[in-house]
């Protein structure tokens, strides 16, 4: 079903606080020194490098603040710019804190501590990331996952990576964090090694950029030009005065110009806690620009090139049985294309009227289909082009003399025995798409005149030889008719004639693929422009081979209700088309 799959959980321990002292000794020589700690409630105060023996009066500045911290304060959310988040991170110790209350008062977000590589029994699971993530997600907070860096057993950071990989929960739009620090008697993370634990999680997330989590004075005086260059933005950890408030800004005078998230206090109160916790600030992009977002794009220079990139992602090593072809720029008799080829186990390309473009016969004689099918009369696709057709293998032309009777042509011959059948108007493309791609292989998608007081005598017909048990109608009245409806309730059943709606298009696509997969788990979700309907066409027929469904987004934002099916169930979306058709905010699954 929808869902997470749960992973064995691995044993774990709370990470230790060494001393000041101890860890300016273990600091590496890249600029690294004692940081302000995301794993410890006792305050460090602002960390200072130690590679030319510098800082010694702050750090014992910073011994005093241990022995006198500052009174904590009441319970507030800071003032900030516009658009800046406010939020928290959570250590392996802090397992009570109450989120529902924190995001009541104002917070917004949540780093959760995953584990490490810094303890004896390393690697670890934090005891209650899971119990925190789930009160995160149920409070309805921005989520992040931190992993604190570490060698302890000869832990590489590759091993690191595989363990954080396996043992880890993350969703879309969730964030990833690497936090480097010397701790617990091992040394900070070099650039070098942070580069290995990032570039083996990018095998398992590809295209995520990992928040890297570092004191400003190892920003200002070590070298991490290479991670800042790769785009992995900066979680800068400055405390001031620490006394639980913002005080002043980060400065950062090498490799990152601007900082993604603020860590400005280790003393900060909050609603639902009665202790201190790190505190932060984000920039208003930091969950939208790097959160995760498993998306790939299947798009060629045009919409005969969608069509082939599509068909090699479904067959790519060729030896299709059969290839659909349709038009265009014409989607009527295309419609009922989709679950006919998932049914003969073929994809759908597209063609103009009069000639075959040749990157489509191109990939035909990759295919080597022992049939090509077209759908539509002469008009749609004409005799020149069928003599094309006909130099890669036999050909057959499916047609009637509108649309309507061209989707009952191809559920004829394709289907003359259904369980399932799909009803949906033939005076727009929208509906049918999705229905057709949700029906996959169990039945046709049969087009009607939606604006019509009745059922036809001919969809009744052919319904009945099918002898299906199940009709699902796409749409609202506006779209198919009560008196459609009715009609062929009446023969069918009442029961078994169901309507499937939204209060649109992309909310009726919702509604759809929630009735056909409601007890499944499709690997990856699909998703097409809601405006046009090439590249929904030939890529509903991609997902109806895989069962999985087809959603509709906007061209510049995914409507609201469409991107929450994504974020909470999507392991994978695959968007159909270009940056023209969806752009780069769809890519990165914004909503509208």
């Amino acid at each position: 079903m929808f869902g997470e799959a749960m992973t064995k959980f691995w044993r774990s321990r709370s990470a230790g606080v060494l001393s000041a002292v101890v860890m300016a000794l273990l600091a590496t020589s890249v600029g690294i020194a004692p940081a302000a700690s995301a794993d410890s409630d006792t305050p460090s105060g602002e960390p200072v490098a130690v590679e030319d023996g510098m800082g010694a009066e702050l750090r014992a500045e910073e011994q005093q603040r241990r022995v006198a911290p500052a009174p904590l304060g009441e319970a507030s959310v800071p003032a900030r710019a516009d658009g800046q988040l406010f939020g928290i991170d959570i250590a392996t110790s802090q397992t009570n804190i109450d989120l529902q209350a924190f995001k009541a008062a104002g917070g917004q977000f949540t780093i959760i501590k995953m584990g490490g590589g810094n303890a004896s029994d390393s690697p670890y699971v934090a005891p209650a990331y899971r119990a925190q993530l789930a009160r995160a997600r149920a409070a309805g907070l921005l989520v992040g996952h931190y992993w604190m860096n570490g060698d302890k057993n000869g832990l590489t950071p590759t091993a690191a990576a595989d363990y954080f990989v396996a043992q880890s929960d993350i969703r879309i739009g969730e964030v990833v964090a690497l936090d480097i620090e010397a701790i617990d008697g091992v040394a900070a993370y070099t650039p070098a090694q942070a580069m290995e634990w990032i570039q083996r999680v990018q095998q398992s997330y590809p295209g995520l950029k990992v928040l890297i989590y570092l004191n400003q004075n190892a920003v200002n005086n070590g070298d991490w030009s290479a991670v800042a260059n790769a785009g992995h933005p900066l979680w800068v950890a400055v405390w001031g005065s620490n006394n639980g408030a913002p005080n002043g800004s980060p400065q950062l005078t090498r490799n990152w110009s601007d900082w993604a998230m603020w860590q400005y206090s280790s003393r900060g109160v909050v609603a639902g806690f009665s202790g201190a916790v790190d505190v932060n600030l984000a920039k208003a992009d930091t969950f939208t620009r790097n959160g995760w977002a498993p998306v790939d794009r299947l798009a060629g220079s045009d919409r005969f090139g969608t069509a082939v990139a599509v068909s090699q992602r479904a067959f790519p090593r060729g030896n299709a049985g059969v290839a659909y072809v349709a038009n265009a720029l014409s989607a009527p008799d295309a419609l009922s294309a989709a679950p006919a080829a998932a049914k003969e186990n073929g994809p759908v390309l597209l063609t103009l009227a009069d000639a075959v473009p040749e990157a489509v016969m191109t990939e035909l004689r990759r295919l080597k289909p022992k049939t090509i099918k077209v759908v539509g009369g002469e008009q749609a696709v004409s005799a020149a082009a069928l003599a094309q057709l006909s130099t890669v293998a036999p050909v057959v032309r499916y047609a009637g003399d509108d649309r309507f009777a061209t989707s009952l042509a191809v559920a004829s011959e394709v289907f003359p025995a259904a369980d399932k059948a799909f009803i949906a108007t033939g005076l727009s493309f929208a509906d049918a798409l999705t229905g057709a791609a949700a029906i996959s292989d169990a039945g046709p998608m049969l087009l009607v005149d939606g604006t019509a007081p009745t059922a036809d005598a001919a969809t009744l017909g052919r319904l009945a030889a099918m002898d299906v048990k199940s009709v699902y109608i796409a749409g609202g009245t506006v779209s198919v008719s009560q008196g459609i409806a009715d009609g062929i309730g009446s023969q069918e059943g009442a029961g078994n004639v169901i309507r499937l709606a939204g209060s649109d298009r992309f909310e009726t696509a919702v509604v759809i693929n929630s009735e056909f997969f409601k007890d499944s788990s499709p690997a990856t979700f699909y998703l097409a422009t809601g405006s046009d309907f090439a590249d929904a066409l030939t890529g509903g027929a991609l997902a109806a081979l895989k069962h999985a469904p087809l959603y509709l987004s906007r061209q510049y934002c995914i409507p609201p209700t469409t991107n929450a099916v994504l974020r909470a169930n999507a392991s994978n979306v695959t968007l159909l088309g270009g940056v023209s058709v969806l752009n780069e905010n769809v890519g990165r699954l914004l909503s509208c």
